[in-house]
């Protein structure tokens, strides 16, 4: 028995289509030239199609311009060699989809190579030199499918799956910290892509820098840019390497034409109001700032008196002596200074102490009024406010004015009614005279703390008198690890609890515990760049 394959040969809105026909295993065919020919399909014998490639193309390329089809679909591995010879001539075919799961040879790649009409190719994969090859030589667009199993963050994040797909590649981003597996395979990387252009960087360290530029240069991989991007987290970082970066810059564009540049983020324009200045400019603002500090200076004396006179209002207010919003306002700005040198005096503190604040007379001239704060021996004696967010009265008096000393305020995350794990209050630290948390360094006084007397902090609400023992005092980097309100568990609460005492200056001897309210005050020290805070609990 004789037994002749046929090649059945569709079309759909933009392809024509080549597989093998599925015949019935009863039916035998004798005949070597059996052709079918009819609108719904082409049934060809394959000997027949083999011994008349030409007359086979010429047909089909009728069909395919009358149809306007730019794409072939083989869909069986042992018609890629004689499909390929027919379409070889036939110029309105440009793409081409491979559909059987297996590798292409060398011999399929090099016809794909030689046909000049292909500008895309789909297949399932092919050896890496000639994906190369033509690529290059033809400018053919390939994508593989078969994927590409790796475990590292790299490869994830950026899917990478498919040889095809590194190949093509323009940006890459590297968003945590990378390990060996992340190592080796941006070095695969570097060896298969051509057309990085972009390198993103989110999770910043210095010594993944060191890594991709290290490969980078290794590889021979020119005309990119790396943007760094920055935010709040890792900003100080960043910072600190500014002087590296800038001279790896100069090498890597001289070198291999790499740029590096630092992308801040909005949070962080918003926030922190960054500002990059050159050096020449700096020079120049240098000297208009010199001229304005000595024009400022002869204000200063003027400010500080208008900020005091506020307060004392303030105070007579407590005592019911209410007296019209003053009509002068301050305008000192806040710069840090842990070096106070005026003493307050203990017997006029303890004078002016409010025993019953009159919140009603208060809150007529600011509704944010939620209690009085009296440290003794120090010139803390406020009302304390409380705005939605925490920026607020950084910037604004109690009267609602905007000037650059601000008031003491209580954190919006706590509640007067009903007393937080953690109550924090928080007041700036001035460069001269004594408003706001400016004398709060007198607590690391030696003199201060041995008077037994000055450990007992007064914080009133409209709800209740309060005394408040202090527990702790220190100097902390400028975190946020002592600004919990509330804890999730009486383990975590009392954790933090002994960790606050054990890196007091001062041992108060007071024994806290998870069941105990606390108050935290902060402020400034060491010119900005850490925080001095004190906690005391609440003892009636």
């Amino acid at each position: 028995m004789i037994y002749i394959k046929k090649i059945v040969v569709t079309t759909d809105d933009s392809s024509i289509i080549f597989s093998y026909k599925i015949e019935d295993p009863e039916f035998i065919d004798i005949s070597d030239y059996t052709n079918i020919i009819d609108n719904s399909n082409l049934v060809f014998n394959e000997k027949y199609m083999r011994n008349n490639k030409d007359i086979i193309s010429y047909f089909l390329k009728g069909i395919i311009a009358e149809k306007h089809l730019h794409s072939i679909v083989i869909n069986d591995y042992e018609l890629i060699d004689l499909t390929l010879d027919i379409i070889e001539n036939i110029k309105d075919l440009t793409n081409i989809y491979i559909t059987p799961n297996e590798k292409l040879n060398f011999d399929l790649c090099d016809k794909l190579s030689n046909n000049n009409n292909l500008t895309y190719i789909n297949c399932y994969d092919m050896p890496e030199f000639m994906f190369e090859k033509i690529n290059q030589n033809n400018n053919i667009k390939i994508d593989l499918r078969c994927e590409i199993f790796s475990v590292s963050n790299f490869i994830s994040n950026n899917k990478l799956t498919t040889f095809s797909s590194i190949y093509y590649k323009d940006t890459i981003c590297f968003e945590k910290l990378m390990n060996d597996d992340d190592i080796g395979d941006f070095e695969t990387f570097c060896k298969i892509n051509r057309k990085l252009k972009n390198i993103i960087i989110k999770y910043y360290f210095i010594g993944d820098i060191k890594k991709i530029v290290e490969i980078l240069k290794e590889n021979n991989v020119r005309n990119i840019k790396i943007s760094i991007y920055t935010d709040n987290k890792n900003f100080s970082n960043v910072e600190e390497s500014i002087p590296y970066l800038k001279v790896l810059n100069k090498k890597l564009k001289k070198s291999n034409n790499i740029s590096i540049r630092i992308k801040y983020s909005n949070e962080y324009k918003n926030e922190k109001y960054v500002k990059q200045w050159n050096i020449s400019y700096l020079k120049v603002c240098g000297c208009i700032l010199i001229a304005l500090a000595l024009g400022l200076l002869g204000y200063q004396l003027y400010y500080n008196y208008s900020a005091s006179k506020t307060v004392n209002e303030l105070q007579e207010l407590a005592n019911n002596n209410i007296q019209d919003e003053p009509k002068q306002e301050v305008n000192e700005e806040p710069i840090v200074n842990e070096d106070i040198e005026e003493e307050v005096n203990t017997e006029e503190v303890e004078k002016s102490d409010p025993l019953t604040e009159d919140y009603d007379k208060l809150k007529s001239i600011n509704p944010d009024t939620v209690g009085w704060l009296k440290v003794n021996n120090t010139s803390i004696n406020y009302p304390v406010v409380q705005a939605d967010n925490n920026q607020y009265y950084l910037n604004h008096t109690f009267y609602k004015k905007t000037n650059g000393i601000g008031w003491i305020y209580m954190d919006y995350r706590n509640n007067i009614d009903e007393l937080s794990s953690n109550t924090i209050i928080y007041g700036h630290n001035l460069r001269k005279g004594t408003l706001m948390f400016t004398t709060l360094h007198n607590l690391l006084k030696e003199k201060w703390l041995n008077n037994s007397n000055n450990h007992i902090i007064t914080f009133n609400t409209p709800n209740e008198q309060m005394k408040w023992q202090i527990f702790s005092i220190y100097i902390s980097e400028p975190t946020s690890d002592y600004l919990y309100t509330r804890f999730s568990t009486k383990k975590i609460h009392q954790d933090f609890l002994d960790q606050r005492k054990s890196m007091s200056v001062y041992d108060f001897g007071i024994n806290v515990t998870s069941d105990d309210k606390i108050l935290t005050l902060s402020t400034c020290a060491e010119k900005g760049t850490k925080r001095l805070v004190v906690h005391a609990k609440l003892i009636k």
